[in-house]
């Protein structure tokens, strides 16, 4: 009897469809096109839309997290808040609607839920959007939300990402920079005219930095420290007022001597003591900007890669920025930021590249890739945690249709050891803080 290649091909690709959908990990370990690792675990999905913007929270044995689309497309009209298990099992949602979770969520002591909303996006077009800072309880429950950025601003990417105290003050930026008390009454605001869409860092004496860029045509683009009572410390000029895209959030050295960041084509090093630059480093040939946050080791090594397109690369630094380690040429846009595991790999999401891997693993002394696995939408912005457990969860995002989050088994068991900071906002919890 004659074979129906049309069918049993047909036939071939629903079967590894249901395999994957089902999350049970099966599948091979090539990295060739269309391929799932086997490493993999779980995921999880629910209503139209993915994980563009948020990044995972990690704190004790759950992940919050909430959905976005494309910067590009129309809003979901099912977006949600969660709260999973580490198995990716549901706990409980906030039912969002229209409304867009625009980074990643921090906790306070008493286990209450911060994180920033976006109402009213149209596609390519975030002029008219609004922005929020939401509180949930412990339980999922509304406490309150409060206006951080009002519509009119410039065109917005990047991540409004909370960073917390030790004595529970939430910073996060909009038109300008904000402290909230835990009760959501607001403690000091600096600045204004300003479009922050960054994740601010807190150093161990309470100190907080952030970049933001150009905005309005009056304020050049700028790295910034402020005490913990809102008196600025220093303003370091980055670049010009027309320079508006500035979304790479600052990374501490391991002592907190120093902050890196990245901004257009440069990695800088600036003194968190006055805001002097220490170094700055251009790697040789580069194409495209940083717009990622940088990843530190424990030995001040910076990891991070471009948005290039076809062009993007994935480099390690050294720590005196004299020169490059290595690079990996990952030629798939970068804006997710790396995450050091404690055995030496260095993972990190990208979106499509030439053969369709989006996750990858690399040695983190050679830049040589370890593994790597295909996955079915681009990640963006939003950058893998780590478990104690070895458990990677990264996210992908959705356009026009449903985005997953998804659990992978790697080799390592929790983030490096004594590292600056070894995934974005600082660790598994994003407070902003080295620990």
């Amino acid at each position: 009897m004659k074979c129906n290649h049309s069918l049993m091909k047909l036939i071939l690709l629903l079967l590894v469809g249901i395999l994957f959908l089902s999350g049970c990990g099966q599948g091979t370990t090539s990295t060739s096109s269309g391929n799932i690792n086997s490493r993999l675990l779980y995921s999880f999905s629910q209503g139209s839309a993915g994980f563009y913007y948020a990044s995972p929270t990690l704190v004790g044995d759950y992940i919050y997290i909430g959905t976005s689309r494309k910067f590009q497309n129309a809003h979901a009209d099912d977006n949600y808040f969660f709260k999973l298990d580490k198995s990716l099992n549901k706990i409980w949602e906030y039912s969002l609607g229209t409304m867009e979770v625009r980074g990643s969520a921090v906790l306070d002591s008493s286990g209450n839920i911060y994180f920033v909303v976006e109402v009213g996006k149209i596609p390519d077009n975030a002029e008219i959007a609004t922005d929020y800072l939401y509180s949930l309880d412990s339980s999922g429950s509304f406490r309150w939300r409060k206006l951080i950025r009002p519509p009119g601003g410039m065109n917005t990417t990047g991540v409004f990402t909370p960073a917390i105290s030790t004595n529970d003050v939430i910073y996060v930026g909009g038109d300008k920079f904000y402290a909230f008390n835990s009760d959501g009454t607001t403690r000091w605001t600096y600045g204004s005219n300003m479009v922050i869409r960054t994740a601010p860092a807190i150093d161990s004496s309470g100190n907080i930095y952030f970049g933001a860029p150009g905005s309005n045509f009056t304020i050049p683009a700028a790295v910034y420290s402020l005490t913990a009572t809102g008196a600025a410390r220093f303003v370091s000029v980055v670049g010009t007022i027309n320079d508006i895209h500035f979304t790479s959030s600052p990374a501490f050295s391991t002592d907190e001597t120093k902050i890196y960041i990245g901004f257009n084509d440069i990695v800088y090093c600036f003194s968190t003591t006055d805001g002097s630059t220490v170094w700055s480093f251009t790697p040789p040939g580069i194409q495209g900007d940083f717009n990622a946050t940088p990843a530190v080791d424990q030995n001040n090594n910076i990891y991070f890669g471009t948005k290039a397109n076809q062009g993007s690369v994935f480099y390690a630094i050294k720590a005196d920025g004299s020169a490059l380690l290595w690079k990996n040429e990952i030629n798939a846009d970068l804006y997710c930021s790396p995450c050091l595991g404690n055995n030496g790999i260095v993972y990190v999401g990208s979106e499509y590249s030439g053969n369709e891997q989006r996750l990858h693993a690399m040695n983190i002394t050679t830049g040589a890739t370890v593994w790597s696995s295909y996955l079915p939408y681009d990640t963006t912005w939003c950058s893998p945690v780590l478990s104690d457990e070895g458990i990677l969860y990264v996210g992908t995002m959705s356009e026009l249709v449903q985005g997953k989050l998804y659990a992978f088994q790697t080799t390592s068991t929790g983030l490096l050891s004594n590292a600056g900071s070894p995934r974005f906002h600082g660790g598994n919890a994003s407070t902003g803080r080295r620990n």
